[in-house]
Order: structure tokens, then C-alpha cells, then sequence
């Protein structure tokens, strides 16, 4: 019986012995991503195209360090994912992806639902040619950020293509056949240099539009450096648009530079500089805070830079403080004096706004007579407005001597009320 038992077991050793190492190993797995026609899988994700693509699969995270991904024949995507995460793509050095066939391929495609974010200190270029084939293109959010620089030329579609495109603090050149951006919602932000174009004559820039609940259509530009060309609109919200600080330089070969079916806010010490064939503007209000407005009209007909239904409304605690336009002859007119009320009138119209603060006078010892205080030479009753500066000032008052010096405004409400202490004349007893 012994014998018998031993024999079954060394008979199933043998056996096991001579099955292929593979059949015991355990099985590579796979991640729902694609890097240039290579499927990620546990075994490959720390050593893709020679060790310059890495796949952390724990932080969904996708690292390109001099990497050139330009395999037309193995896939139609340079990356391509369906993860249920935010694929983060991280950059260092400097990366490509090329999809030259003419029949498609995208720079970096994600499910419907799935987010991009672009991160890290290096560069990547992304050539797109095929026909209706976009640079980077999702249904859900793409937002590049930290010192990452991304260039896309997508010769037969859009440049990128989301619904939140937020770029914070990166730099981004994005030219598409349709659009350099196609949202719902655009968001440039903390020093971002941002260039966009449309190649294609009835496109924009950036085309930002509502989504099928009517929601979104807003574009926010904060403290950023944006340039915008294109045939219609370089910036084009279907909402309201905003221009905090920073500058903005838009220009359209055949339309407004410029345009929102919204409203339009300028603040910030904004520079906005629009060059067009016919009037930027909006649809809703156009409010200006402090900021600096540059509109032109390169049209040889003549027809104002500034749309006549949406006239810029200097908003409360502004004003102007240069003013000048130019007509259909050339001729140079000021309108410093003449408010906001002909800002719709010429092909050129150049204003500058500043934050104004209501400062106000306390003169002591209380009960001075004939107390005189003037600023700037002008005489002052009650509160002046001034702009952010310094002042001199000059205040008389019986029995007193003259009082000259200078203050200094600020936005610190501390310095809008200036206390000035007078000095009594010596008694004249002759």
C-alpha cells in the first residue's frame, strides 16, 4: 500500500514538472490605457519606449521624460485611456506625439467621462493632421498646470477639446482647424501665456459654448496673457466673459475681435486690446472697472470698434483717466471730458480707467475759521475722489500759518481720511 501511494505522488510531481513555467506564473495585469499602440500592464508600466514612458497605476499617473510617440501603424491614439480616474500626464524634458495619417488619430484621447490633467517642468508637442482629428480630446475636464508648456497644431480639427479647459499658470499654444479651444467652460489663470488660433475661415479661437442643459458658455481670464486669432471672434463665450488683471490681445480677420451673448466685465488693471473688422462687444452689459481698452477697426468702411448697443459703463469708484478716439478720417479727438457717451462712435477707441477714492480732510484744532484746503491747487470742499498717488497739499485758516506738504493715497482705507494740524500764529501784542 505504501508503495502504491508513493507511486501516485511521484507520478504527480512528474506531471507538474513538466508543465511550461508560464502555465504557473501568475497572470500581467492590464490597465485601460494605451501609450502609441502599447496596451499598460504591470509588467511593462516602469519601462515603456526605452524608459521614457512610466505608468504609476496607484496615482493613475503617466510619466513622459523625453519621450517621442509618433507610431501611426500600431495605433490611431498617441494615448488613449478609458480608466475611471483623472489620467494625470507628467512631464519632464521634452516629449511628442506625431499622427500623420490623413484617415485620423488623436494626440490624447479619453473616455467620455474621464479627466486630463497635465503637470510637470517640460514640453510637449503634439501634430495632428487627420481630418476631423483633434490634439487632445474628452467629453469631461482637461486642465494643464504648474511650468507644463503644450503646443498643438491639429491641422483637420479642433486643437483641444473638453468641457473645463483650465490652464494655470502653464504655457499653451494651441492652433486647430475649428478651434485652438472647444468648451463649455475656459478658465486661464496665475500667469498663464496662452496663444490660440482657428485656421478655418467662420471659426474662433476659443469657442466657448453652453451645454445641452444651457449651462456654461463663461470664459475667465485672470492674471494671464492670452492671444486669440481667428476668422470670427477670437474669444467667443455663448456666456458672460471676464478679464481680471493680466493682458489680452484678440484679433479676427472678419468679425468682432471680441464678442459675448453675456456680459462682459474688465477689471483688474486689464490690459484688452481688440483688432477687428466690425464691433467687439456683447449681448448683455459691458461694465469697466480699472483696466485699459484698446479697441480697433480695420474695416474700410466706417464702422465703430465698439458695438452701439453694449457702450462700456464706467462702474462706481472709476473714472476715466485718458480718453482718446479716432474717426474715419484719421483725425484724433479726446474724450476725456465727454464721458462714456461716444465710445461707440469711432474705429478707434483707446480708454484708460483707475479706481478712484473718496478722501476727506480733518483740519484741528476744531473751531478754525475761513479753513481753506486745496489739492493738486484745486480748492476741496467736503470729500475729493483721487486715484492711487501722492498729492500736495496746501490749507490756510485765520490765525494760523499756511500749511503745505503732501499725501499719499492708497486702496488702504486708512489713507482716506488725512488729518491735518494746523499751528497758530504767534499773538501780535503791539
Amino acid at each position: 500500500m505504501k508503495k502504491k501511494l508513493f507511486a501516485i505522488l511521484l507520478s504527480i510531481v512528474m506531471v507538474v514538472g513538466l508543465l511550461p513555467a508560464t502555465a504557473l506564473a501568475a497572470e500581467p495585469t492590464v490597465y485601460d490605457i494605451w501609450v502609441d499602440g502599447v496596451q499598460v500592464t504591470s509588467e511593462n508600466k516602469d519601462n515603456l519606449f526605452s524608459g521614457t514612458v512610466s505608468y504609476d497605476p496607484t496615482t493613475h499617473t503617466l510619466s513622459l521624460n523625453n519621450a517621442t510617440l509618433d507610431s501611426d501603424t500600431m495605433s490611431d491614439y498617441g494615448i488613449k485611456t478609458t480608466i475611471p480616474s483623472t489620467l494625470k500626464i507628467r512631464l519632464t524634458g521634452t516629449n511628442s506625439i506625431t499622427r500623420t495619417d490623413p484617415g485620423g488619430g488623436v494626440g490624447i484621447y479619453l473616455n467620455y467621462s474621464n479627466s486630463v490633467e497635465i503637470t510637470g517642468d517640460g514640453t510637449l508637442v503634439i501634430n495632428v493632421i487627420g481630418e476631423n482629428y483633434d490634439g487632445i480630446s474628452t467629453g469631461a475636464d482637461v486642465k494643464i498646470s504648474d511650468k507644463a508648456r503644450v503646443i498643438i497644431n491639429s491641422e483637420g480639427g479642433l486643437g483641444i477639446a473638453g468641457r473645463m479647459v483650465e490652464i494655470d499658470g502653464a504655457t499653451v499654444d494651441s492652433t486647430g482647424l475649428y478651434a485652438g479651444i472647444d468648451a463649455h467652460w475656459l478658465k486661464i489663470i496665475n500667469g498663464a501665456d496662452v496663444t490660440l488660433k482657428a485656421t478655418q475661415d467662420g471659426r474662433n479661437g476659443a469657442y466657448i459654448r453652453k451645454d445641452q442643459e444651457g449651462n456654461g458658455g463663461d470664459i475667465e481670464l485672470a492674471a494671464s496673457n492670452v492671444k486669440a486669432t481667428s476668422y470670427y471672434p477670437g474669444l467667443y463665450a455663448a456666456g458672460n466673459l471676464t478679464v481680471n488683471g493680466g493682458k489680452v490681445n484678440c484679433t479676427s480677420t472678419a468679425d468682432g475681435a471680441i464678442w459675448a451673448k453675456g456680459n462682459i466685465l474688465i477689471k483688474g488693471g486689464a490690459k484688452v486690446t481688440a483688432d477687428g473688422k466690425f464691433p467687439m462687444g456683447c449681448n448683455g452689459t459691458f461694465t469697466v472697472e480699472e483696466a485699459e481698452i484698446d479697441a480697433k477697426n480695420t474695416n474700410e468702411n466706417n464702422i465703430p470698434a465698439i458695438f452701439d448697443e453694449c457702450v462700456p459703463v464706467i462702474a462706481d469708484g472709476y473714472h476715466l483717466n485718458y480718453a482718446k478716439a479716432v474717426d474715419s478720417e484719421g483725425t484724433v479727438i479726446d474724450l476725456l471730458s465727454s464721458g462714456t457717451q461716444y465710445f461707440a462712435l469711432y474705429k478707434n477707441v483707446h480708454f484708460i480707467t483707475k479706481a478712484v477714492y473718496p478722501v476727506s480732510f480733518v483740519v484741528t484744532p476744531v473751531g478754525l475759521t475761513n479753513v481753506v484746503v486745496k489739492v493738486n491747487g484745486q480748492e476741496v470742499t467736503g470729500s475729493v475722489s483721487l486715484e492711487a498717488g501722492t498729492y500736495p497739499v496746501e490749507v490756510t485758516a485765520d490765525n494760523c500759518k499756511a500749511y503745505t506738504g503732501n499725501i499719499t493715497i492708497t486702496a488702504d482705507a486708512a489713507t482716506h481720511t488725512q488729518t491735518v494740524a494746523m499751528t497758530y500764529l504767534p499773538a501780535d501784542y503791539t
